[in-house]
């Protein structure tokens, strides 16, 4: 897949939860979060990264340990 062809994240949580809101779409243990949830987190995260100056485009490096839901 080039990039070109690649779905950005933002759009893919749109599509889905555009389709199916209430269908899991992460779980850990016991633990969901919806395609609806994970849509509005990404939104919030997205408008976090424009604060800080990153522009649609701009690549940008999750670093850390893995988190819980």
């Amino acid at each position: 897949m080039t990039h070109e062809t690649m779905l950005s994240f933002d759009a893919f949580s749109r599509h889905w939860a555009a389709e199916k809101p209430d269908e899991v779409a992460l779980e850990e243990g016991e633990k969901q979060a919806t395609f609806a949830e994970l849509d509005r987190g990404s939104g919030q995260a997205i408008a976090l990264l424009g604060e800080m100056g990153v522009t649609r485009g701009g690549r940008v490096a999750p670093q850390g340990k893995n988190a819980k839901i």
